[in-house]
């Protein structure tokens, strides 16, 4: 049904009705001749077909302007949902929609290359089909709580791959609400954090830990240290410090080569790690300078220690 058209219809009718029913009863008060009543029936019908005439042309002017106004702005909505589908399919965001039940409804192409499923995979489901298990029920709450109270939600989340792989994400969560102001779907926008995480992950590797052997650099052997310090202080026990120096290291590396010095190194760095033990940390400090920290030992403990390790680093290597 048209409105618009219906009620031009309408206004037709009731003005048709009251001039029928009306208009012959003015005119036989007016005229009293009857021999001129036959022209003034002609004037009045005529005058009827020209006034309803320009009445018909400006509602159906209005109703054209209203019907152009209508497909303009229909042709402006088509247009930004069409540029709405371009961003939405070439993002390099996931998004996921649900409606309010939380039925998945739509799912564009970088959520399929984030998380591994396929569109039809997901069409129907729930967002619990992604949980990972690292999450408490109270995570959960707290967040509905803030997206019902904020309309909005953003944050970390573990989720889980197809493939089983649980990883991070930055996860912006948003309520839509239609006329009535009802929730009429929940988008979900997210990121993959795990090339972010690998990268903090490895620069904290880099500055923290040696890369030829593998052990705890100076700095993060020194941090370990002043902590273990203050724990002996407060707990007033005793400790040990062993600091192991490798005699003549740098005519290995004159004479051989310093892969070669490299690879006696790595050698060394293997039998020391033998001897580590719970409470222990084992750092390479130097060129040819290693360090082991022993917590809770006493004299005899570390002077017996140092005894092996003098024995194991004595034997011959094979390079």
């Amino acid at each position: 049904m048209n409105p618009p058209l219906l009620r031009l219809c309408l206004c037709y009718a009731v003005l048709s009705l009251l001039w029928v029913l009306l208009g012959e009863s003015l005119l036989h008060r007016l005229i009293a001749d009857p021999q001129h009543s036959i022209f003034w029936q002609l004037a009045k019908g005529a005058f009827f077909v020209i006034l309803t005439s320009v009445l018909m042309y400006r509602l159906g002017q209005h109703y054209q302007n209203r019907l152009a106004a209508q497909q303009l702005a229909r042709r402006a909505d088509e247009s930004s949902l069409r540029q709405a589908a371009a961003v939405f399919d070439s993002t390099q965001e996931g998004v996921l929609v649900t409606d309010p039940q939380q039925h998945i409804v739509h799912v564009n192409p970088a959520f399929s290359r984030i998380t591994g499923y396929a569109a039809e995979e997901v069409l129907g489901q729930t967002p619990k089909l992604f949980a990972s298990g690292k999450h408490d029920a109270a995570f959960y709450q707290t967040m509905w709580h803030d997206l019902h109270k904020d309309g909005i939600w953003s944050g970390e989340i573990w989720n889980r791959r197809r493939s089983g792989e649980v990883y991070p994400q930055w996860q912006n969560l948003r309520s839509i609400r239609d006329e009535q102001g009802h929730v009429s779907h929940y988008v979900a926008v997210f990121s993959d954090l795990s090339a972010l995480k690998r990268s903090r992950d490895e620069l904290d590797r880099l500055a923290h830990y040696d890369p030829l052997v593998g052990l705890p650099n100076r700095l993060l052997f020194s941090e370990r240290a002043k902590q273990d310090l203050d724990r002996a202080r407060n707990a007033k026990r005793t400790g040990a410090l062993l600091l192991i120096d490798l005699d003549h290291f740098k005519d290995i590396n004159e004479s051989l080569g310093h892969s070669v010095g490299d690879a006696l190194l790595q050698a060394v760095a293997t039998r020391l790690v033998t001897h580590l033990q719970d409470g222990m940390t084992l750092a390479r400090i130097g060129g040819d300078e290693f360090a082991m920290l022993c917590e809770n030992y006493s004299t005899d403990q570390a002077a017996a220690l140092a005894v092996r390790i003098l024995e194991h680093l004595s034997q011959p290597y094979h390079l």
